[in-house]
């Protein structure tokens, strides 16, 4: 993956628990959120940690990872009907 391409992101809606997600480009990112807003923003958010480190390590600094940009897929085969 070359550092202009954008992270893809696969969200699923699982009935009864909610959105998962998963990246092919983060290796281990697994995540979820009740709305699909909600797993969109985390997995954006856990993907900006991956890349500049824990806010909390350098708050002086104020290290972004601003630049990436994200792909994100609604598996719509297992979301028909979807509402997010």
């Amino acid at each position: 993956m070359a550092s202009s391409d954008p992270v893809r992101v696969l969200h699923t809606l699982e009935p009864g628990f909610g959105w998962h997600f998963v990246s092919p480009d983060v290796t281990g990112m697994i995540g979820g959120g009740t709305t699909y807003t909600e797993s969109r923003d985390r997995a954006e958010y856990l993907v900006r940690v991956h890349i500049s480190g824990p806010p909390h390590e350098n708050p002086e600094d104020g290290r972004t990872a601003g630049t990436v940009s994200f792909a994100h897929f609604i598996d719509e085969a297992a979301c028909p009907g979807m509402d997010s």
